[in-house]
């Protein structure tokens, strides 16, 4: 096909299936004609090893040591090697086949540039293996921590080879909070004095205590590569005076940092102060992100003079912080709200509520129509609940509702709630106790598009036919809920009610919207047997998390099936967003446009790969499948002509495909799709 290019399916299998001929390690030996155990496919004898299917294949043995393949974020269509701790697989299910594929695919294969690790779901000799099969691999651009075990110093001497030993990392991420080890610091350090190509380094919990910061500074002062930092403030409020200074001069004279994230322990700290007045002067970065400081006197002068004199932040979120008293005055908040109505650089704002008194948020709410850029996130305390009714009302008159979003620690709890459009998310509990107020939130979800993410909390045992059927009918037929955690639970003597649980799982297949999923039940079993029967036609669902344990094989069998489905919705939905973009045109990534050509997630992919808003994605998706339902297009991209269709002349001048008018064309091509276009085994 023209213009073909290598994906990473082209790399892990041939034809048949079977590793390419270069693959000659010992760790893939050991596991040639090795059968999964859910379909009894082998690496060896992979039937129809094109794109997604091999990679289930693979996966069937990967899961077998809490291991996924996925296909990675990025451009370049590479894959990330994932560990999962959810669901649990008992010990005795967790085979070496797993371990042994993982090896030589790090070993010898160039497209897995992701590695993502929970520490907690590998066993430690596990893990010092995998570390030793990475030594010097230059193909790996990302590497992620989760839950890191430094109890074991066995474990903490790995973490710190392996990021040594990786020549051309380009992300370095560790979300969990630990403290740091001296060691760890020691390679943090080392990294950020020698490297080339590290361009975001994510350690906002990892804290340390007296002593290490000064030597991290310093090499953050040196380092000319990052443009992501992500940090704890004790890396800044256990540093000498002098190196406090010395953060603020490297913020302020850094010329590649465009996004910054400072988690501190909500207590009184100058740190904030040092970070304020580096990015007074700081002409790179574009987001800020400042979560659980305290805002004294100093730093809240601070912040309206970032407001007035940065022209380069566009995104400014202080996320669960609060003022101290002494700062907390109205000729303060009025120099903030003053800043805050004369930027003209930010779109996106995230403050607390208590930053302002309620006359001051609606001056505010009175200016955004002439912002029209501008997204203001409220992080609300139910202490301020009451004030609700007027904030929204005056919302209304300023017409600023689609401006302005509502955040809360801990999702609404009532009915009344969701008369508030701000708020994106509930919260509703079934116990004998809060029926009633549970039937009410049920009975007006329907209505309340306004709402993304829905937690429910049921007790097995309250719960009837009726209710059963108003759930799965909310599910069913929503359009707009895109998060849902179902938590389940019930007296251990209890046995619950399956047809109520079966027809609340049913609707999940069913929904067209939801894309994250979080169940927690004491039967496992019965929700994987009834999702997966129907999952494969959902093509919307990306993300599934079940806290159980994977000790029945059957269930194992039906979550892979789940799990399967939801990789490739994933897959397709990258391969879409690509294509929209122009970062591959390729006949699989076409293909995967007309599979999800509706899914609520594309146009935040195509917008962040296009760095464009919303709004212009929705156009540019409209345009490529426009383009789609081109004849010469679509045949070039199926394979069949190199550039456009051209028929020779018949002597009985019967009507050739080229002869069809676009309309004619537009009728055949209502009943075909790229994927029903046969193509050979070296096509993508």
């Amino acid at each position: 096909m023209a213009g073909h290019r290598s994906t990473a399916y082209d790399v892990l299998a041939s034809e048949d299936g079977q590793p390419p001929k270069h693959l000659g390690n010992t760790e893939l030996e050991s596991v040639r004609g090795a059968r999964g155990c859910f379909t009894g496919s082998s690496i060896g004898r992979a039937s129809h090893a094109r794109q997604p299917r091999t990679l289930s294949v693979w996966n069937e043995f990967l899961c077998q040591s809490r291991l996924e393949l996925r296909e990675s974020s990025g451009t370049r269509g590479q894959l990330s090697l994932v560990s999962f701790e959810k669901p649990w697989a008992p010990a005795e299910r967790i085979t070496r086949e797993g371990t042994a594929l993982a090896c030589g695919l790090l070993n010898t294969h160039r497209c897995v540039a992701t590695l993502d690790i929970s520490v907690i779901a590998m066993e430690p000799k596990k893990f010092a293996l995998l570390v030793d099969k990475l030594r010097g691999n230059s193909f790996v651009k990302v590497l992620r921590f989760r839950n890191p075990r430094f109890s074991s110093g066995r474990t903490q001497e790995d973490i710190c080879r392996l990021i040594s030993s990786l020549p051309a990392l380009e992300e370095l991420e560790c979300p969990t909070a630990w403290k740091c080890p001296v060691a760890f610091l020691d390679i943090l350090s080392e990294l950020l004095r020698t490297t080339t190509c590290l361009e975001a380094l994510r350690i906002p919990m990892v804290c340390i205590k007296n002593h290490g910061a000064e030597g991290l500074l310093e090499a953050l002062a040196l380092n000319s590569t990052l443009k992501e930092l992500s940090l704890d403030e004790s890396f800044i409020g256990e540093a000498s005076l002098s190196h406090r200074a010395g953060f603020a001069n490297y913020l302020r004279k850094n010329t590649t940092l465009e996004t910054l994230t400072v988690l501190a322990c909500n207590k009184m700290q100058d740190s904030l102060m040092w970070i304020l007045n580096g990015l007074l002067e700081n002409h790179t970065i574009t987001k800020v992100n400042l979560t659980n400081f305290v805002v004294g006197r100093q730093s809240s002068e601070l912040i309206p003079l970032i407001f007035a004199r940065n022209k380069t932040i566009s995104s400014f979120n202080m996320i669960s912080t609060r003022q101290d008293r002494e700062a907390h005055d109205h000729t303060t908040n009025d120099d903030w709200l003053e800043a805050l109505k004369r930027n003209q650089t930010l779109n996106a704002v995230r403050l607390p509520f208590c930053a302002f008194k309620l006359e001051q948020w609606e001056s505010l709410f009175q200016a955004l129509p002439t912002k029209a850029s501008l997204k203001l996130t409220i992080e609300w305390n139910v202490t301020y609940y009451h004030l609700l009714p007027r904030v929204c009302s005056v919302l209304r008159e300023a017409v600023a509702e689609q401006q302005v979003f509502f955040e809360t620690n801990f999702p609404p709890n009532s009915a009344d709630m969701l008369d508030y459009k701000g708020f994106s998310e509930i919260f509703a509990s079934l116990r004998s106790d809060t029926r009633s107020e549970f039937s009410r939130i049920m009975h007006k979800l329907p209505s309340a598009s306004h709402i993304t993410s829905v937690q429910l909390e049921i007790s097995m045992h309250t719960i009837d036919a009726a209710l059963s059927t108003r759930i799965a009918d909310y599910i069913r037929h929503s359009t707009t809920l895109k998060k849902l955690q179902l938590f389940l639970f019930c007296d251990p003597l209890y046995v619950p009610r399956s047809s109520c649980w079966a027809d609340i799982v049913t609707s999940l297949s069913q929904n067209g919207s939801v894309k994250e999923l979080h169940v927690k039940s004491r039967d496992a079993s019965a929700f994987f047997k009834v999702l997966a029967e129907d999952v494969r036609e959902n093509l919307t669902l990306l993300s599934v998390v079940v806290d159980v344990s994977l000790d029945d094989e059957e269930v194992a069998r039906d979550w892979f099936v789940v799990w399967d489905a939801m990789r490739r919705n994933s897959g397709r939905l990258r391969h879409a967003a690509l294509f929209v973009s122009g970062h591959r045109c390729d006949r699989a990534c076409a293909e995967a446009l007309e599979w999800m050509p509706l899914h609520p997630a594309l146009p935040e992919q195509v917008a962040e790969l296009s760095s464009v808003h919303e709004s212009d994605a929705i156009v540019m998706i409209r345009d490529a499948l426009k383009s789609l339902q081109d004849m010469h297009e679509f045949m070039r991209l199926a394979g069949v002509v190199s550039r456009r269709v051209s028929c020779q002349w018949r002597e009985d001048e019967r009507v050739q495909l080229s002869d069809l008018n676009e309309d004619c064309w537009g009728r055949v091509r209502g009943y075909l799709r790229l994927s029903d276009v046969g193509y050979s085994s070296a096509e993508p």
